[in-house]
């Protein structure tokens, strides 16, 4: 019987070309994962495009929350959450409508002062005020005299302007209620105090005084650092700025350094860390209706001389530069910048949403009054405030018709 047998043979292996053809595998994996990849990238880019530059005019309600608010009740956003206030109090909730904190107080006539830690409640003539952050009641701080205006730092120093037998006082209290610093403004000698701007770091104040004695309009800024450059200065007073022809009835920081001088027929900017100085000022010819700004950018809302009771918006960036004008074609009561910069324009029925292209992205018109419109993830989610509820909406792709529609999801 003949045996079988199995010979073992050594195979030579060209690993220069194995090496060689793992490489060709592994370009070809990444070429097309990077294909895959800048597909993506061109879908989200034309996804993104197209959202920017449609009209929606109709939208899906995804969910509805029942509220209950008075008339007089006011709405902003605190902390990426709404804060519902009137004269008896503020109350601080989610976008369900859960409370988180409830803050009574009797004001007539309720001043509110934000940033993006605190916000303060005075009322106009009285002697207090309520700090909060988004846990609640922080402090409350006693004056001595009637306040007329308020503003509060990021770390919770308040700024009060506040006047007493026809002398005014600013100054600066601590989240304790510690008074910091003081001074006196002598309306018969340097006018009468309009508005203060106190920077996120607490340290620079800004006064703007209005000046009539001399028979002509002036207004005069006046720039106090209580940091240590401004301790060598007599009373902290740091610089000085007057506009003659000018009224400055409002002027804010938006930051550590820069602030906005708001005037009848333009905006004054200034910059510097200790030391604020003038670097732009944006004129304007014709009338200014009304002013918004977020931490980026301010807009102006014009008449519009070419057309009939015709309105204006303009959009600049925070060095003075125009970003973007469109013509508006609805009236309004309200206009402020969403969370995303995109603009809110609305009136108690409807609201117009605009990007800052001036891309009209949303109108729509609703059935019950509207409060106050906030954007949520993604670029066409919205929850809108109205008498009596919060409705998560949609804005839809389908339709250029000009309705809306309503549906469950």
């Amino acid at each position: 019987m003949e045996k079988n047998t199995r010979i073992l043979k050594e195979v030579e292996t060209d690993w220069a070309e194995l090496k060689r053809k793992v490489r060709e595998h592994r370009k070809r994996q990444l070429k097309r994962a990077a294909i895959v990849a800048a597909c993506c990238v061109v879908v989200f880019a034309v996804f993104y495009i197209v959202s920017q530059v449609k009209t929606y005019s109709k939208y899906k309600t995804i969910d509805t929350i029942e509220r209950a608010d008075t008339s007089a009740t006011r709405f902003t956003l605190f902390c990426g959450k709404i804060l519902k206030y009137s004269n008896d109090g503020a109350i601080y909730t989610d976008v369900e409508n859960n409370i988180i904190w409830n803050q009574s107080f009797e004001m007539d006539n309720p001043l509110m002062a934000m940033n993006d830690s605190y916000v303060a409640f005075a009322d106009v003539d009285g002697q207090e005020i309520f700090v909060m952050n988004d846990s609640g009641l922080q402090g409350t701080i006693k004056t001595t005299m009637s306040i007329k205006r308020i503003d509060i730092a990021e770390r919770g120093t308040v700024a009060v302007l506040m006047e007493s037998q026809r002398t005014s006082y600013v100054a600066l209290y601590n989240i304790e209620g510690e008074l910091l610093a003081e001074g006196a403004i002598h309306m018969e000698n340097s006018g009468y105090p309009m508005d203060i701007a106190l920077s996120d770091d607490g340290e620079k104040l800004a006064v703007s005084i209005l000046d009539v004695a001399s028979g002509s309009v002036k207004t005069t800024l006046s720039f106090y650092n209580f940091g240590t450059i401004g301790q060598s200065q007599i009373d902290n007073l740091v610089n000085t700025y007057s506009y003659a022809g000018n009224v400055i009835p409002q002027i804010e920081y938006v930051d550590d350094s820069t602030m906005l001088a708001f005037a009848d027929h333009g905006v004054m900017l200034f910059g510097g860390d200790q030391v604020p100085e003038s670097f732009k000022e944006v004129m304007v010819s014709t009338e200014i209706k009304s002013i918004f700004y977020d931490d980026s950018y301010f807009g102006l809302i014009l008449l519009d001389s070419e057309v009939k009771n015709g309105r204006k918006m303009v959009i600049y960036d925070m060095s003075g530069s125009e970003v973007t004008s469109v013509s508006l074609d609805m009236g309004y009561d309200q206009v402020y910048f969403l969370k995303n910069h995109e603009i809110c324009v609305q009136n108690s029925q409807q609201c117009q949403i605009y990007t800052l292209h001036g891309v009209k992205k949303f109108e729509s018109a609703f059935e019950a009054d509207l409060y106050y419109v906030i954007n949520r993830f993604g670029v066409r989610n919205y929850s809108v405030l109205l008498e009596g509820s919060t409705e998560k909406i949609r804005c839809k792709f389908l339709s250029s018709t000009r309705f809306k529609e309503k549906a469950e999801e």
